[in-house]
């Protein structure tokens, strides 16, 4: 029946039977993650400017004078100004993290952890299914955290400096880069769901990552799209109306939807493939051995545990991987 009422059908009616413990989620999120929100501040107030010459401060207010937007000092203009490009500014460093470019990596994973069993459509205990998958990936998780980083600075470094060049060279290579910064964010997301379900080494959980993510392109850009208007075009319309209530419905929609409304769609996709081209083959593979062995004896069953399958799969993604 679930396979019938299909995909989205199932995404949001997951999420709305579940809304009250992904709101308390949401707002955990950006409390645990007050380090990667400094970290995204310095670079968006880095490589912003230098991505596009109008988000320099004094460049900012003559085009938003320009725009219309009255600046006068005895009227507190420059200060009102101020407010909307730190507000940018922080819509940037929302997106940054809500797209796990930049973020703690454990963290990540204890989410992560939490979103798989919603998947599975498990009875779920937020505090307990966090704090397994924080506790159980630490080094991959940091590794991996780490790695995205660097390459997201690389990907903002580049789109910046060709972004500089005229003609059409600078304009593909900007293009190119933007493009390889909406992979890494979707890779990264599927990176974590892989470290919470199996048991592989990192660069062959990002080679899994990678083909996963061009097996499901399409979707997968789809999402990136999404979690842009997600994160930021959603956000900036509420900023948009310029009162105090755009303002707070802006803070009140991060404080409790934005984060885990966006990457719950991203773990939602990434465990319906990994579930597809993991777990079950590796199910499969298990049953003819176990189906023999209570023909032959009963005395002689081997022992199973239903909650391993996702620790005994080291074989079958190795497979994956080198038959992709």
């Amino acid at each position: 029946m679930e396979r019938e009422q299909g995909p989205v059908y199932r995404f949001l009616s997951i999420y709305g039977n579940n809304v009250g413990k992904l709101v308390m989620a949401n707002f955990l999120f950006l409390v645990f993650n007050i380090p990667s929100m400094l970290i995204g501040f310095a670079m968006t107030l880095y490589f912003l400017p230098r991505i596009n010459s109008v988000f320099v401060p004094d460049n900012f207010y003559a085009y938003m004078a320009e725009a219309g937007f009255k600046v006068t000092e005895e009227a507190g203009g420059t200060d009102a100004i101020s407010q909307v490009y730190y507000l940018l500014i922080l819509f940037c460093v929302m997106t940054l993290i809500g797209s796990c470019l930049v973020c703690v990596g454990p963290v990540q994973t204890g989410f992560a952890q939490l979103f798989r069993n919603l998947y599975r459509g498990d009875d779920i205990y937020w505090k307990d299914d966090f704090k397994k998958g924080f506790k159980s990936n630490i080094p991959q998780a940091l590794a991996s955290s780490v790695i995205s980083l660097i390459l997201t600075c690389v990907c903002l470094l580049a789109v910046s400096f060709y972004g500089r060049i005229e003609g059409k060279f600078g304009t593909i290579m900007s293009v190119l880069f933007t493009v390889l910064l909406f992979a890494l964010s979707a890779i990264q997301n599927i990176v974590y769901q892989l470290i919470v379900t199996v048991d592989l080494p990192l660069m062959k959980i990002y080679k899994n990552a990678g083909i996963f993510f061009m097996m499901r392109f399409v979707q997968f850009g789809i999402m990136c799209l999404g979690a842009v208007v997600l994160l930021f075009v959603v956000p900036f319309l509420f900023l948009s109306s310029f009162n105090y209530f755009g303002y707070g419905a802006a803070i009140l929609y991060y404080l409790t939807t934005a984060f885990m409304f966006t990457q719950f769609m991203f773990a939602f996709n990434a465990a319906d493939i990994i579930n597809t081209y993991i777990v079950k083959p590796s199910q499969a593979k298990e049953e003819p051995d176990i189906d023999e062995g209570e023909d032959n004896d009963d005395t002689e069953e081997e022992d199973s545990d239903p909650q391993e399958d996702t620790e005994d799969t080291e074989t079958d993604e190795e497979d994956i991987a080198e038959d992709e």
